[in-house]
């Protein structure tokens, strides 16, 4: 594979950047339990609540994220709200761009909330298990 590239989109560029990953992130919801639309995380990234972190290979755009600050009474949180894309072994390391945003932010951590086979590919790239997170529809 070419070497990846990733880069954070401003919040004034999301119209354009839309169409290019609209397909990744509603893939990530896919796997939700519908907290949030497309048309949410749309909004939520023009209106800054939400950051949109995208990686290329060449002019192609492999994978899409979204984050939102979580702030808690002691802890500021990075939260990875979506992750979609293929070969994430490939360049999953390039989440430590995130990561360097988050602590210029003053974050104290990243999390996410994740599938078991997604949890075990974080692992070659720092991330640990720290909760395991059980829902019942009601």
């Amino acid at each position: 594979m070419d070497e990846a590239v990733a880069t954070g989109i401003p919040s004034k560029h999301i119209p354009t950047a839309w169409p290019e990953v609209q397909h990744l992130i509603s893939s990530a919801l896919d796997h939700s339990r519908g907290e949030l639309t497309l048309e949410d995380v749309y909004e939520r990234l023009l209106s800054t609540e939400m950051q949109l972190w995208v990686v290329f290979v060449r002019d192609e755009v492999v994978a899409a994220m979204t984050t939102e600050l979580v702030f808690y009474p002691r802890k500021k949180i990075c939260r990875i709200v979506t992750l979609g894309g293929w070969d994430f072994q490939q360049w999953g390391e390039h989440i430590e761009l995130v990561a360097d945003w988050a602590r210029s932010t003053g974050c104290d951590h990243i999390e996410t909330f994740a599938r078991k086979g997604f949890a075990r590919a974080a692992k070659r790239f720092g991330f640990e298990e720290q909760y395991t997170v059980l829902s019942k529809s009601l």
